[in-house]
This record gives C-alpha cells, sequence and structure tokens, in this order.
C-alpha cells in the first residue's frame, strides 16, 4: 500500500468494515482483509543513517 516507517494511521471506525485515515485520506478495509495485515516493529536508526 506504500506505507512507511513513521506513517501515521487512524482507525475511525471497526465494525464489521475498517475505515481508518492515512495521509488525510479514508481508507474502508473489510474486517478480513484488515485481518490480515501485519505491522512489525522497527529497530530504531543508529545516528547519522538513511
Amino acid at each position: 500500500m506504500g506505507l512507511r516507517e513513521e506513517q501515521q494511521i487512524r482507525i475511525l471506525l471497526q465494525d464489521r468494515n475498517v475505515v481508518c485515515r492515512v495521509c488525510n485520506v479514508r481508507l474502508g478495509l473489510s474486517a478480513k482483509l484488515a485481518d490480515t495485515i501485519m505491522v512489525e516493529p522497527l529497530q530504531p536508526r543508529k545516528t547519522g543513517e538513511k
């Protein structure tokens, strides 16, 4: 979906469907599809690293 580090996603509605806001755009997903999304924490960057 093109999400990147430090991207903020806000859940607006969580029922049979999930509605969230990404980059000031509302995104609607079925609950089944939303359940398949995996989020993995990243290791902190070292100072000076891009």
